[in-house]
């Protein structure tokens, strides 16, 4: 369980936050109106990461399957869904200023995007546009089979993405441009505004971390998941390349 520190009112900060979030999750969609339990159950999962090795990437090789791609993977895939946890990052597209930083149309992209886009429900009472759906932040590193329960998110979107494909019952699931490290760019795209080698290289750190330490709960749950770049600063699932696994 989550610890909570006491205030001088007698509550809780966790309280508070539960309030925050159960609030925000009441006034959005919700991610169970478009998904059932292990609806994929059975199924691999490829998930959509932004490390730069997938420059130049084949996305048809995706086709007709189980695809979860995160933050600005949209723009190459239509993916069965689309996954982020960044408030900021989902206000700079619908405020237009991803497309000034980027100098495309990121937003009309966003808005033509034929899947379901998922958000973990945010840390304030943000009210998101109809058709983003919100799932049940859990403080808890563990993982969940219930999407009415909610589930971990973690500190980065890969983490998140991960969780929401145990939800759904995916197995194996593949890690594609989950680098973590940075060579010659970013990403595969133009990156965030705001976003340097410098600062990213900073937070990977954190978030390498925090996917060693949920690692462990897939191989309890015997949920094999495979990183399918071999030169991947995570070293913390079992690897495999692309061209073994799609051919």
């Amino acid at each position: 369980m989550a610890f909570v520190i006491r205030q001088s009112d007698g509550k809780t900060v966790m309280e508070k936050k539960e309030i925050t979030y159960n609030r925000c999750y009441a006034n959005n969609d919700k991610v169970v109106d478009k998904f059932t339990n292990d609806q994929w159950k059975g199924n691999p999962c490829f998930i959509i990461g932004g490390g730069e090795s997938l420059k130049g990437f084949d996305f048809s090789l995706l086709k007709d399957r189980k695809t979860i791609g995160v933050n600005r993977a949209f723009e190459v895939f239509n993916a069965d869904v689309l996954y982020f946890m960044d408030c900021p990052f989902y206000r700079e597209i619908i405020d237009g200023k991803m497309d000034t930083f980027t100098q495309s149309n990121i937003k009309d992209r966003w808005k033509m995007f034929p899947g379901i886009k998922v958000s973990l429900t945010p840390m304030n009472s943000s009210i998101f546009e109809k058709g983003v759906y919100v799932i049940r932040r859990l403080e808890e590193k563990k993982i969940s089979r219930d999407l009415h329960t909610g589930m971990y998110g973690g500190n980065n979107s890969g983490t998140g993405a991960l969780m929401l494909a145990a939800i759904l019952g995916a197995s194996p699931i593949y890690l594609l441009g989950f680098d973590f490290k940075i060579k010659e760019s970013t990403h595969w795209h133009s990156g965030y505004p705001h976003t340097n080698k410098e600062s990213l290289s900073s937070r990977f750190i954190s978030y390498r971390k925090n996917l060693v330490e949920v690692a462990p709960l897939f191989e309890k749950a015997y949920i094999k998941v495979v990183n399918l770049n071999p030169d991947s600063s995570l070293r913390c699932f079992e690897f495999d390349t692309v061209e073994r696994v799609l051919g």
